[in-house]
């Protein structure tokens, strides 16, 4: 696939561009160039609705809409369209977009809640949020069926630490258990690091004779980079002689 033209595109950041897409096939298993493809064709849908096509925008469609923005722009696209897929589309099947009303997203939470998720449930909602703001924003829906509803469970900040003892227990077991799951636990535990940084840290973040793991913004929270100093443990757990 071609990635920009020269000088337009630097040749620093062609490398990067390569790099970046040759980690999604070789690790995310993913096609860039068919998600391109995918991300133009679904872009044009709503353009041709809105010309006064006959085709009626359903609630399916935004999804795929949504999955096609959300690529590149939330690291968390994933899990909104596990979601979706799994509390929403089961109910709102092939519904216009535009008859989704505040009461069926209410019925929606309800029934949820009646099946026994809590918190998960203000997660759905949140989701059903974020799908309808890319709608309106594309003038697909006429109102936003969400907006200001009122969450179904308060939400406190969990406190819970291991223990000394809890540590020590953990250790051991991850010791009677090798494997790259337990060198990845290690490094949580080691670092402090989020679960998918460690997941996904790469080889060229890694400099392992300076023992520093250089994070780039792009795989950060808060979209900066930064560096992780490596002790020697950590180090022995990402590079393990043959």
């Amino acid at each position: 696939m071609t990635l920009d033209t020269y000088p337009a595109l630097a040749l620093a950041d062609a490398r990067a561009g390569a790099l970046d897409k040759r980690h999604a096939i070789d690790v995310e298993k993913r096609d860039p160039a068919a998600e391109e493809r995918a991300a133009r064709a679904t872009a044009a849908a709503p353009a041709a609705v809105a010309d006064g096509a006959s085709a009626t925008f359903t609630f399916p469609d935004l999804v795929r809409l949504y999955e096609a923005f959300a690529k590149g722009r939330k690291k968390t696209w994933r899990d909104d369209l596990a979601m979706a897929r799994r509390h929403l589309l089961p109910a709102w099947g092939s519904m216009p977009l535009r008859a989704i009303t505040r009461a069926h997203v209410h019925e929606r939470l309800d029934t949820l809640v009646a099946k026994g998720l809590t918190t998960g449930v203000n997660r759905v909602q949140a989701v059903i949020s974020r799908l309808f703001t890319v709608a309106l924003d594309r003038s697909l829906a006429d109102a936003h069926p969400a907006a200001r509803m009122i969450k179904r469970f308060k939400e406190r900040p969990s406190d819970r630490v291991l223990t000394d003892d809890e540590l020590r227990a953990l250790w051991l077991a991850l010791d009677a258990h090798p494997g790259a799951p337990a060198d990845t636990i290690r490094l949580r535990l080691l670092l402090g690091q989020r679960g998918g940084e460690v997941i996904g840290m790469r080889w060229d973040e890694v400099d392992l004779k300076a023992g520093v793991w250089h994070l780039p913004g792009a795989r950060t929270k808060n979209g900066r980079p930064h560096s992780v100093l490596l002790p020697p443990s950590a180090v022995a757990a990402i590079w393990r002689p043959p």
